[in-house]
């Protein structure tokens, strides 16, 4: 009994290609009730400094009684000036102080409306395309032992015989 002998050749060949494109552009968020109304809210000037430097100076002509006591009128007034001089310049101080907080605010939500509302880039449309082949071709070659015929062969008469 002779063998068989099997040889195997096999080729195998593929090719893909692929094509994407993508366009891009702006678009403006929409413009809301609320952006609208964050971008017209104005701030309000602090009252309490006009109030408490007002009361400063009440105070300050409520501390020399009507009767002068032993300070003489030109004594009294001048010390009023000098007071109310350097009160002007404290409120002055502070009134501009808060002027410059207000602008701050003001540049703040100003920055905040034009990030919320400023356009985005976008993706506007997508396409691609994808080609490809695959090919192939092969040779197969076995050996055979006679003890597998032999084997096959049975298998192949056991399974006529249950039939």
């Amino acid at each position: 009994m002779g063998s068989k002998k099997q040889t195997q050749n096999q080729t195998q060949t593929q090719n893909q290609q692929f094509s994407n494109t993508n366009t891009y552009g702006w678009q403006t968020p929409p413009d809301t009730a609320d952006i609208a109304a964050m971008r017209g809210f104005q701030f309000q000037a602090d009252p309490r400094v006009g109030h408490s430097f007002a009361r400063t100076r009440r105070n300050l002509a409520d501390s020399y009684g009507p009767m002068g006591a032993n300070i003489s009128p030109v004594i009294r007034d001048a010390q009023l000036r000098a007071s109310y001089e350097d009160i002007g310049q404290e409120e002055a101080q502070a009134l501009r102080e808060e002027n410059y907080a207000r602008q701050a605010l003001d540049y703040s939500r100003t920055a905040d409306v034009a990030a919320m509302t400023q356009p985005r880039m976008v993706n506007t449309s997508s396409s691609g395309t994808s080609s490809g082949s695959s090919s192939g071709s092969g040779t197969v070659t076995q050996n055979q032992s006679p003890l597998n015929s032999i084997i096959q062969g049975g298998s192949a008469i056991s399974s006529a015989l249950i039939m």
